[in-house]
């Protein structure tokens, strides 16, 4: 069955982003590096990353949702999110 896109609340983003920090021990799911909450203009501000992103299809799921930090999230731009994950982890020149 396919998710239709709706807007989260505020309050579904807040219970998403806590299951997902927890799940990813507060690390950016590309860089590995301590997200820092609340800090929005930081590089390592915590966003919410779709996996496979919404303008490819992609849904507002949990199961294609990760937490990333600011800078990568605006450095994926639209790189498919494995070869940017392999990009960052060193394994791929681009």
């Amino acid at each position: 069955m396919e998710e239709a896109n709706v807007a989260l609340s505020t309050k579904q983003r807040d219970s998403i982003r806590r299951r997902l920090r927890t799940h990813q021990n507060g690390k950016c799911c590309y860089c590995g590096q301590v997200m820092r909450t609340g800090k929005l203009g930081s590089p390592y501000a915590e966003t919410i990353e779709h996996l496979q992103r919404r303008a490819d299809g992609g849904s507002d799921g949990i199961h294609n949702l990760a937490l990333a930090c600011r800078s990568c999230n605006e450095g994926r731009g639209t790189m498919n999110w494995l070869v940017y994950a392999t990009y960052k982890a060193g394994e791929l020149s681009i």
